[in-house]
């Protein structure tokens, strides 16, 4: 999806892999952060700019739905 951030996640996730597996997760945006981590973790090269820039993205178009306070339904994610 593009948006702000894409060109930062193709640069530096898809170093290590391919589209597919980073787009058909779900996870929320501290839940991202964990991930990004755990690359960190690996040997990922990431700064703390890039780090939000990714986790942001990320949570943005391949987050999971949240539940709406107070009104019962499920946001969609935005697209």
């Amino acid at each position: 999806t593009d948006g702000p951030g894409k060109d930062v996640v193709v640069k530096v996730c898809t170093a290590c892999h391919d589209a597919d597996n980073i787009t058909s997760k779900k996870h929320t945006k501290e839940e991202w952060k964990g991930v990004v981590d755990t690359m960190v973790a690996y040997g990922a090269e990431v700064s703390d700019e890039q780090m939000e820039i990714i986790t942001t993205y990320l949570a943005k178009n391949y987050g999971k739905a949240n539940l709406t306070a107070g009104r019962g339904e499920i946001a969609r994610p935005r697209r």
